[in-house]
């Protein structure tokens, strides 16, 4: 798989085909996955893995929030019909990180993880996601952990926080 940054509309259209292949996303309305991920591609916060060939076959997107808004964060979350939320610039620039979209549609979940765990984000200790049910509806909270990392991480959540 190759890794690598494109230009942010064809990042855009990328990730928006790959969450369309999914049963968590395909059925989601357009606008707030496009909201929820377009500050993270204008940013650089993103990653798409594709085939040697050139075809997406995963995407990752995130953004590092600042602790006091983490609560604000979950709580948008667990308002919401669908599992993407638009980040707030005010909640941006701290220093945990929330995997915001984690798409791998065809089988490479794993590999995306252990390239953000060795080589995206080796220093960082835990990331944040919110797990997706097959309706597109938040589910879960999660951390993730890295044991590699040789940070020190800020603030708690549980392993798993169900909604």
């Amino acid at each position: 798989m190759i890794a690598n940054a494109i230009d942010p509309m064809a990042a855009l259209g990328q990730i928006l085909w790959l969450c369309a292949q999914t049963t968590n996303f395909g059925n989601s309305p357009v606008r707030p996955l496009l909201n929820g991920v377009w500050y993270s591609i204008e940013a650089g916060q993103f990653r798409i893995y594709r085939s040697a060939e050139g075809q997406p076959l995963a995407c990752v997107t995130w953004g590092w929030l600042h602790k006091e808004h983490e609560a604000d964060v979950i709580a948008a979350y667990k308002a919401m019909d669908h599992g993407v939320v638009p980040l707030k610039e005010e909640w941006l620039g701290g220093d945990l990180l929330w995997l915001s979209t984690f798409v791998a549609p065809f089988g490479h979940a794993k590999d995306v993880a252990l390239d953000l765990r060795h080589n995206v984000f080796p220093n960082v200790r835990s990331a944040r996601a919110v797990r997706i049910d097959k309706h597109g509806k938040p589910r879960s909270f999660a951390v993730f952990r890295n044991g590699r990392a040789k940070a020190a991480t800020s603030g708690a959540v549980p392993a798993v926080d169900r909604i």
